[in-house]
């Protein structure tokens, strides 16, 4: 979300607010500019609020340089309102939303000729501070042939456009206003995502080795850790001492009795289990390791 002084404004992509990036604020507080990745085929929204203000305010929308549509906030002295643009008003009951497409290119020469907006690949919110007057209001269809056509020569400029979507059932209301000083101004440059990334506008994703530091190796697994489960010892025994070697006896046959014991109170615990006789093989002690299987 950008931040103006009293007015805050951002962009959703069928339907979640995208991220921005590389935000820069004018030096007079009342422009701001950021990037955005667009998505082709996804419908998206102009939004912003207008913290409380005694002013009635008018929020314009132009994308890719051709108008679409405003909105009057009328003055609030306690609340924050909300406005939004999503379309283009075909009639009074009816819009064609907001849509990322594909730039459509051409190698028809006379289009060299023809002068691209310095705004294709931009989103432009103006807010001006506006007198609702009591003149009859009318409204003024916005032309509908919104796709932009660039000769292929100008793929610089990006390889996303916006175009309009199917009519959308929409009433919209129309009053009469007179502007008389502009307050903030909010731009959105958008390009795909693989080439803000390789702009280092956006931080490219994790890397692989990143995501396999994270990934379970062949030993591992994802199912719990049993932290009762005991773990084998290895006892080592000196030859030169027989009551050395009779004191870990000792100790080896009372871990033996504990772990007889922890099993009989697994067994009981389930009555349904398969009870199975085992018989212990002797211990034997060979060199200086006991082996207990």
């Amino acid at each position: 979300m950008l931040q103006l002084e009293k007015f805050s404004a951002w962009v959703t992509i069928d339907g979640e607010e995208t991220p921005e990036y590389n935000v820069e604020i004018s030096d007079d507080g009342t422009e701001t500019t950021c990037w955005i990745a667009s998505q082709v085929n996804k419908p998206f929204e102009v939004h912003w609020r207008a913290e409380p203000n005694h002013s009635a305010t008018a929020g314009d929308v132009r994308v890719d340089g051709k108008n679409t549509s405003g909105q009057v906030v009328h003055p609030s002295t306690y609340m924050s309102q909300n406005a939004s643009v999503k379309g283009v008003p075909i009639s009074l009951t009816q819009i064609r939303p907001l849509m990322f497409s594909t730039t459509e290119l051409t190698d028809d020469d006379s289009y060299l000729n023809v002068g691209v907006s310095p705004e294709l690949g931009s989103i432009v919110l103006e807010i001006n501070n506006v007198v609702v007057t009591d003149a009859p209001s009318r409204h003024e269809l916005q032309d509908t042939q919104f796709e932009s056509k660039v000769h292929e020569r100008s793929k610089k400029l990006g390889a996303h456009s916006a175009r309009l979507g199917e009519p959308e059932y929409k009433v919209s209301k129309y009053v009469s206003i007179r502007r008389y000083g502009r307050v903030a101004s909010f731009t959105f440059r958008y390009r795909p995502l693989d080439i803000l990334q390789a702009q280092s506008i956006v931080p490219p994703p994790n890397s692989s080795k990143r995501k396999a530091d994270n990934t379970p190796g062949e030993d591992e697994t994802d199912a719990p850790v049993d932290k009762k489960r005991a773990i084998p010892e290895v006892i080592e025994l000196d030859d030169d001492g027989n009551e050395d070697v009779e004191s870990e006896l000792k100790a080896l046959r009372a871990r033996m009795e504990l772990l007889k014991a922890k099993q009989v109170k697994k067994e009981r615990a389930e009555p349904s289990a398969k009870r199975v006789k085992r018989e212990h093989k002797p211990v034997l002690i060979q060199g200086e390791i006991i082996d207990l299987t």
